[in-house]
Formats: structure tokens, sequence, C-alpha cells
């Protein structure tokens, strides 16, 4: 009886860590031009660690996101759990409307879009790509677990506010290379420099 009673705890917490919640509603206003881009995807985050999202400006060239990955980034750790086109993400999650929350978010993770201007940089971001962060103070997951619940996203006012066009929540960066890379850059730099003061020598 106890082995039973233990294998019904057990999928029951399994089950709970495998929740689904949709996402509809307009997260982005369509008339910003980056964001009807036919190319544009957005891929949607959440903060799971780290207090606010300043460190994604410090993403490392060549990182894939993924549907389902986890990257730190100093101290900050994300995931991604979703991705589509930009025109799709207009009207959130698009065709793609149920995620899969599992044990690396909890409860008040805070949420973004994060746009891309192709599919071949969100799969392997460049260094020189400029990148923006949709986003906003409320988009938080909710603190208790509410599977197959759906938030929409609404024009002004509630949980999910639309971001508006112009926004401060609007972040746009550029993805610079590793330290590592510019001090090789640098190693090849005088490289080429002592090669060329021999010739002169010589």
């Amino acid at each position: 009886m106890k082995t039973v009673v233990y294998l019904i705890t057990l999928l029951a917490a399994v089950q709970s860590s495998h929740s689904a919640i949709s996402f509809s509603g307009t997260a982005m206003q369509s008339s910003n031009p980056s964001v009807t881009a036919s190319t544009s995807v957005g891929v949607l985050i959440s903060l799971d660690s780290g207090s606010d999202w300043s460190n994604i400006a410090q993403v490392t060239p060549g990182t894939a996101f993924t549907t389902g990955s986890e990257f730190t980034i100093n101290t900050t750790t994300f995931t991604v759990f979703g991705r589509n086109t930009a025109t799709a993400l207009r009207s959130v999650p698009g065709n793609a409307a149920n995620f899969s929350f599992t044990g690396a978010m909890s409860g008040n993770d805070q949420f973004a879009i994060l746009l891309f201007p192709n599919a071949a940089q969100a799969n392997s971001v460049s260094a020189g790509t400029s990148l923006t962060l949709w986003r906003s103070s409320n988009w938080a997951l909710p603190a208790v677990d509410d599977s197959g619940s759906t938030f929409n996203f609404a024009a002004s006012g509630g949980a999910f506010t639309t971001v508006p066009n112009n926004s401060a929540a609007a972040e746009s960066f550029t993805v610079v290379p590793e330290p590592s890379t510019y001090a090789l850059l640098g190693l090849a730099g005088l490289a080429l420099a002592g090669y060329a003061v021999r010739r002169r020598r010589a």
C-alpha cells in the first residue's frame, strides 16, 4: 500500500512540474517596423535567476535560442520556452499556444520576448547582430501553478499589458565578441605589426 501511495505522489509531482500555460492576445504592437519584418523571429524567454535583464546584453556569440534550452550569463540564468515569427508573436504566441514549464521555471519568474532579425541568428547568434528585448514590469509567471490557464495580453491594464511602440520597455543592444576574441584579435594585430617591422629592417 505504501508503494502505491509513493508512486501516486511521484506521478503527481512529475505532472505538476510540466504544466502548460497558454498565452493569447497582442504582446507587441504590430505597427513597429522591427516587429512586422517577415524574417524576424521572436523568442519567449524567462528570467530564472538574477534581479534584472541587463545581463542578456552580454550574450555570447554562438548561443542557440532553442525551445527548452537554458543558459547563464554572468550570474543570471535564462530559459527559452517558445519561439515563433514576429508576425505570430504580435498575437503571442501565434500557432504555438502551449508552453511546458519545467523545473527550471518557478512562480513569479519574469519573461520577455527577444527579437532576432532572422531564424539563423536565433539558432546561433553572431557578433554585431542587433537584438531587441520586449518586456514589461508586470510580465511574470503566476505565483501558483495554474495548469491549463490562458493569460491574455491586453492593450492596457491587466496582468499582461501590451508593450507599446517606442516604449522604454523595448531595449535594443548589439551582440559583441567575447573578451577572449578581442584578446586573440589583439595578438594577431601584434604579430602582424612585428612581421611588418622585421620586413622593413630586412
